[in-house]
């Protein structure tokens, strides 16, 4: 890992709320494709669902081959697999 690399964490509810921003920034923006995984954080009756992504060879060291790559329009994100962290 290089000190230049990072990860963003998405809470599922903002891309609800914003894929119509979100997606015409990624469609507008040349970036490299994002790896991402949902996690899914349950504390004590709090539960919370977020979008973790970034580049592969970080995703895929943290997350394994859980992680596949976001589509450039985020609404068309589905929760196939997820972490779950209690």
């Amino acid at each position: 890992m290089s000190a230049n690399s990072s990860i963003a964490v998405t809470p599922k509810s903002i891309i609800d709320e914003s894929s119509d921003f979100f997606d015409t920034y990624r469609n507008e923006t040349p970036m490299l494709p994002d790896f991402g995984v949902w996690v899914e954080v349950k504390q004590d009756s709090e539960v919370g669902t977020f979008l973790v992504h970034g580049p592969e060879s970080l995703m895929r060291g943290i997350f394994g081959n859980i992680v596949e790559e976001v589509p450039r329009k985020l609404a068309s994100i589905a929760k196939k697999q997820h972490c779950i962290i209690s």
